[in-house]
């Protein structure tokens, strides 16, 4: 995660939630969870997690997709028992701080329409969600630890009103400017002038950070198969095995990373199939 770009606005908000969340007079007083949301490939969650590393607060993650169950309850328990292991994990590393972190919340909880099953494990969630927050030192009977929550997601106009409401959440929109965006890209591919950078982000301005790191992959592996061809498959797996790093040179023009950038933009266009097709 070294040499990352965090833009100031969304590392002030995730370090202030930290902070507050673990002063003593923070119940009642201070939004247990924070919720951050902007649109997919924004770098929403790749953020938190380096933001966490950065403070030193060890990340308990839970993907979305583990807030739905065929086993009624299972979602909730496993809500409850991350907070517990969260608790005993600042109690067993000298006061270390931990944090929840639940990615794509939405996409499990959002309310998206007559096709979505309101089901008693959605349900449940949110009761132990509200729960988590109303009485953030006790659980099952317990004394825990006051644990910060973050959750990302794209919409959270489609979440259980009474979950967000003030004072239960504070709401964090992100939306990179194009300046935020070339500082970040600046990071994801240094072989760049930075005029290069500012002239990438404004042709490609439409699209959200998941574009450029996804390119700075295929200029990486345009690199890793032009020396696996050079040198041969088997010496390069032997190499990987006894512990060599392969780095690329980055030996590439302006104009092939920007023709490869196109590439990029073309199938993400016409990724979801052509109509008729």
């Amino acid at each position: 995660m070294s040499g990352s770009f965090i833009a100031e606005r969304f590392r002030r908000v995730v370090t202030l939630h930290v902070v507050k969340n673990l002063l003593p007079y923070a119940d009642g007083q201070v939004p247990q969870i924070l919720g951050i949301h902007g649109a997919s490939g924004s770098g929403k969650t790749y953020q938190c997690e380096y933001m966490l590393h950065e403070l030193q607060v060890q990340p308990f993650v839970i993907s979305g997709g583990e807030l739905e169950s065929p086993d009624a309850g299972a979602p909730a328990r496993l809500i409850r028992t991350t907070y517990l292991n969260a608790s005993k994990y600042v109690d067993e590393h000298r006061g270390r701080p931990a944090a929840i972190l639940i990615n794509d919340i939405d996409t499990a909880l959002g309310e998206f329409g007559p096709l979505v099953q309101y089901t008693t494990n959605r349900q449940m969630v949110f009761v132990e969600l509200m729960n988590r927050t109303d009485y953030p030192r006790v659980v099952e009977g317990k004394p825990t630890r006051r644990i910060p929550i973050i959750f990302t997601g794209n919409d959270f106009t489609k979440m259980y009103p009474p979950l967000i409401r003030l004072g239960r959440m504070t709401s964090f929109d992100w939306k990179p400017t194009a300046e935020e965006t070339q500082a970040i890209v600046e990071t994801l591919l240094p072989m760049l002038r930075p005029a290069e950078v500012k002239e990438l982000v404004a042709r490609f301005a439409s699209s959200q950070i998941a574009l450029f790191s996804q390119l700075k992959a295929m200029l990486f592996d345009d690199q890793l198969y032009a020396f696996i061809k050079q040198e041969g498959s088997g010496p390069v797996i032997q190499q990987l095995l006894s512990g060599r790093d392969l780095r690329p040179s980055w030996s590439i023009t302006f104009k092939e990373v920007i023709a490869k950038a196109e590439e990029l933009a073309r199938q993400a266009k016409y990724q979801n199939h052509l109509e008729g097709s």
